[in-house]
């Protein structure tokens, strides 16, 4: 499994921003370590992990505030989610297709 971030060095926090196609599991960790530096995982961005037919389950961390619009588009094959307390906003169609 190999997740994508964009990283914010203002704030030190990350965003999921995809994932590499074909893979079925995916844990997003509260932190992710780049140029010795720690980021706090806070969001999953726009798009992220659309149309990943292949996706089943994914874990979010507790860390997470934002699921981003599209975030989670088209994820037909997703059977397992849960959302953490700390999300505060999900955009529109964020999980628009999923069945």
């Amino acid at each position: 499994m190999a997740l994508r971030f964009n990283y914010n060095k203002a704030d030190l926090t990350a965003e999921v921003c995809g994932i590499d196609e074909g893979d079925t599991i995916a844990h997003i960790p509260d932190t992710v370590e780049y140029y010795r530096k720690k980021y706090t995982v806070t969001k999953i961005g726009d798009s992220a992990f659309s149309g990943c037919t292949s996706l089943t389950t994914i874990t979010l961390p507790s860390t997470l505030k934002t699921i981003a619009p599209y975030a989670f588009q088209y994820c037909s094959g997703l059977s397992s989610i849960t959302i953490p307390d700390s999300v505060t906003s999900i955009g529109y169609w964020a999980f628009d297709g999923c069945s």
